[in-house]
């Protein structure tokens, strides 16, 4: 976390926008993803996985952060993968309301 092992009030700003950034940015609005994918270091593969055959864990975009900023993908997957965090986002339910708003 930004303080070690304090989780602060920035990580809890921002863990909303960054499980929808995740998430939600390659699913509704693929052109994102093709557009970093080749502003993209190396590592990353056309389709956004890493080519080091780990899983991404974030979805396409964590494998672009994973390969260009490994301190903030680090960081990422700890204020992800807390508990308070993990079980406030439901990515189908998330899905399904937006579909009815995004075209």
């Amino acid at each position: 976390y930004f303080c070690d092992s304090l989780f602060t009030f920035a990580e809890v700003v921002l863990a909303p926008d960054l499980q929808r950034l995740l998430s939600l940015a390659p699913h509704f609005r693929p052109q994102i993803l093709s557009l970093l994918v080749r502003q993209s270091p190396k590592g990353v593969a056309s389709d956004g996985s890493a080519n080091d055959g780990e899983s991404a864990g974030e979805g396409p975009l964590g494998a672009i952060l994973k390969e260009s900023a490994p301190a903030l993908y680090r960081w990422a997957v700890a204020v992800l993968e807390r508990p308070s965090v993990a079980s406030t986002y439901h990515f189908e339910l998330v899905v399904a309301m937006k579909q009815r708003a995004v075209p």
